[in-house]
């Protein structure tokens, strides 16, 4: 399916702008449409983004599943879609393990773990100044 082949290509690409700071993700609560949560289906984080025009949203949601009528649990996927300014989904990419990634990708980016990873790297050994060590 050609279609799929261009989704696939597109969410790699917005993984490499992420990862690369070429594209800037924020951090905002639910909003519009997602800010519904049902007994089915919560959303969690959202991240919006523009590129091209459009607003992306990116978000984590919930959903529970049933293995049988009395034992239920819940599995967490990736949402990634098209929005308006007023955050009403205009278009939702089908699911795809690579939608996972990118939230991933957009997790580590926003929170800063780099940089976070380069603190703890560089104080590698170091005692903190205002803890003594007991002997």
């Amino acid at each position: 399916m050609k279609n799929r082949s261009k989704i696939v290509a597109a969410i790699t690409s917005l993984i490499r702008k992420t990862q690369e700071g070429a594209l800037q993700w924020k951090a905002v609560p639910p909003t519009g449409d997602l800010l519904v949560s049902t007994n089915e289906e919560t959303v969690g984080a959202v991240y919006v983004a523009e590129m091209a025009g459009r607003l992306l949203r990116l978000y984590s949601y919930t959903r529970r599943y049933w293995a049988d009528e009395s034992l239920p649990y819940w599995q967490e996927h990736a949402g990634l879609e098209v929005s308006d300014e007023n955050k009403k989904s205009w278009w939702r990419f089908p699911h795809h393990p690579a939608t996972a990634d990118l939230l991933e990708a957009v997790r580590y980016r926003t929170v800063g773990v780099d940089q976070f990873l380069d603190k703890l790297a560089a104080g590698h050994g170091e005692r903190p100044e205002n803890q003594s060590v007991e002997r």
